[in-house]
């Protein structure tokens, strides 16, 4: 790096000026060799934000327009020794040594200082090597009567277009304040800068604060009457000598001000201006790496263009002013505004409301389909009641014979002992202990009678499914009573095979009768074609495993291998005469109580239906 002051050079001058005079010819030994290489001369404080966004724009360019093969070398002037007689021998010794033999491709100058520099040593070290510019206002590059091969990016001080801006805002100013520093950058600004603000501002009172102590140029910025607003030229040192940064001079002079300060330089807004028509030094480096790009490659250089410059707000510099955005210049750029969220998000907001009112829309869906489905489930309940309560009515249809002959027996044994008693009643020395005996026999007949009927409309009955504990042993008995007669008219033994104390089951006692007499109804149209004595069906009860299984099996021919898998489906039968939704009908009712029915074929022939029901938790350890 090139040495930066003149007291430097008082106490270290002849060493450095020895070494570098030593290394020179070493370097100039040799001819000249081109280099696949950059070197960019700056004249600012590296770290200043205006250098860091043009450095960043200029390396991000180069690094995607020629991203291999490339070295970018980048020297910081020190732009007071460049007119120092004392120092001029060193600078140029330590760039014939630096960059003297292996000169770069392209030269980039940034800043008026660097320019001028750089076509100095161009002629001496680097004849015909593409020299590119940057940041160099339009006035100084014409007084450089450029040569060819030499373009750039002009500096557009937009000056007049953001005092008139700043005057649109506040249009009842009546003086303006400058602040500035004492460099020779800062003083080339100022005086650049006076022209244009005379053109636009001149019929303000102006208010020179430029080359004061910080802190001085704070107190008079507190003390600033109404109707005042300050402009920035640039600030790189105060009065007593003090380098100063920027950005953060700016916020400490925004904070004292009583006034609203504006500027040209995109990388103050936020810190404390309202705004202006600002340069934008990132896109100033794209522009640069573009024109460095085209010169590397060999390409014809175009004239020089100029660097893009916007307008730009700050919100809350407005707010904190009272001024109204509807002020601003067409196309004016808000930064920092307040944005309400939903504005802000919209974007997201709208895709979660989207997302919100589709999975309403998919619950309501889902809602009107559980309704529909819960509608057609009951439907198929309630038809599945019908259908059972018709079976039931079959059944008892087809039992009618059988019952008729049940109730005929109690019936005539009522009517012969009325008789009987009537006639022991009417005889001159009544009888009265036969009498008694006529009348316990009319008691015992019609209480049979009087079960019988019980029974036949307890089955004809069409009630809800009413679950309760249910006695399995009551149900078999019933069942065995209804169709005791029917079984003795076709000849068949029916036998039944229930320990008592079996555990009660959690049911409807109705349907499992049903579901019992379809059962028994089967075995005897399955035994109605072997010879007597071989007609045979037994009904079994047992506690299994908290469960209580019934089987009813006959000594029929059986179900053919075919039928075992498709016997409990609808409208499948292998009688002539039958319509196949009886055993559906007994599947349906014994998976309403949760349980389960199957049907095989017995190990010495004939067919076993089995059901298992479980039992109710207060019987379970009983069935286990």
């Amino acid at each position: 790096m090139f040495p930066t002051s003149r007291w430097l050079f008082e106490r270290l001058g002849p060493a450095l000026v020895g070494a570098v005079v030593l290394l020179a010819p070493a370097a100039l030994s040799g001819a000249p060799r081109d280099t696949r290489s950059i070197l960019v001369l700056y004249g600012f404080d590296p770290f200043a934000p205006a250098v860091v966004s043009f450095d960043r724009g200029l390396h991000e360019t180069l690094a995607a327009m020629v991203p291999h093969d490339l070295t970018v070398h980048n020297e910081v002037l020190d732009l007071e020794a460049l007119g120092d007689p004392l120092l001029i021998p060193m600078q140029r010794a330590w760039f014939q040594a630096r960059y003297g033999v292996y000169r770069p491709s392209v030269v980039v100058a940034v800043g008026a200082g660097p320019l001028a520099f750089a076509l100095q040593m161009q002629a001496e070290l680097w004849p015909g090597v593409p020299l590119v510019f940057s940041g160099v206002d339009e006035q100084v590059v014409a007084e450089l009567h450029l040569p060819a091969g030499v373009t750039g990016v002009l500096w557009r001080r937009a000056v007049d277009q953001t005092m008139a801006m700043a005057l649109q805002l506040l249009p009842e100013t009546q003086t303006v304040a400058f602040i500035g520093g004492t460099t020779d950058v800062d003083r080339a600004f100022e005086a650049s800068a006076r022209p244009d603000l005379s053109r636009v501002a001149g019929h303000l009172q102006q208010l020179d604060l430029t080359g004061l102590p910080l802190t001085e140029m704070g107190e008079r910025l507190g003390a600033l009457s109404e109707h005042t607003i300050v402009f920035g030229v640039s600030l790189f040192r105060d009065g007593t000598g003090r380098s100063i940064r920027g950005t953060e001079a700016i916020r400490l002079l925004a904070d004292w001000s009583r006034a609203p300060i504006f500027t040209t330089h995109a990388q103050l807004v936020g810190l404390g201006p309202v705004g202006g028509w600002v340069t934008d030094y990132a896109e100033m480096g794209r522009q640069t790496g573009q024109l460095a790009t085209a010169a590397l490659a060999g390409a014809p250089l175009p004239a020089p263009i100029a660097s893009p410059v916007r307008p730009v707000a700050d919100a809350r510099q407005l707010a904190r002013w009272h001024i109204p955005e509807s002020r601003l210049p067409p196309f004016t750029e808000v930064l920092f505004r307040d944005t309400p969220v939903w504005r802000q998000y919209a974007g997201w907001i709208a895709a979660v409301l989207a997302a919100l009112l589709l999975e309403a829309a998919l619950i309501a869906v889902l809602l009107l389909e559980r309704r529909r489905r819960r509608a057609a489930e009951a439907e198929a309940q309630s038809n599945q009641e019908r259908i059972a309560h018709l079976n039931r009515v079959g059944t008892v249809a087809e039992l009618s014979g059988s019952l008729a002959h049940e109730l005929n027996g109690p019936l005539g044994t009522i009517v012969n002992n009325a008789r009987a008693a009537r006639r022991f009643l009417l005889s001159d020395a009544p009888d009265l202990k036969e009498v008694r005996a006529s009348l316990v026999d009319i008691e015992s007949a019609a209480e049979r009678a009087s079960r019988v009927i019980s029974q036949l409309r307890s089955v004809l009955r069409r009630d809800e499914f009413r679950p309760a504990a249910v006695d399995i042993a009551g149900v078999i008995r019933d069942t065995v009573q209804l169709v005791a007669s029917e079984a003795t008219r076709r000849r068949a033994v029916l036998e039944v095979d229930a320990p008592p104390g079996l555990p009660t089951v959690h049911g409807d006692p109705v349907l499992l009768l049903q579901v019992l007499l379809n059962l028994l109804l089967n075995s005897l149209d399955a035994v109605a074609g072997q010879p007597l004595g071989r007609r045979n069906i037994t009904i079994r009860g047992a506690a299994r495993g908290g469960a209580v299984e019934l089987a009813v099996a006959d000594s029929g021919s059986g179900l053919p291998p075919s039928a075992l898998e498709g016997v409990f489906e609808p409208f499948f039968t292998t009688k002539t005469k039958g319509l196949g939704m009886g055993l559906a009908i007994c599947r349906s009712i014994v998976e309403a109580h949760s349980g389960r029915i199957v049907a095989e074929n017995g190990a010495e022939g004939g067919a076993v239906f089995r059901i298992t029901l479980p039992a109710t938790p207060a019987r379970r350890e009983v069935a286990a």
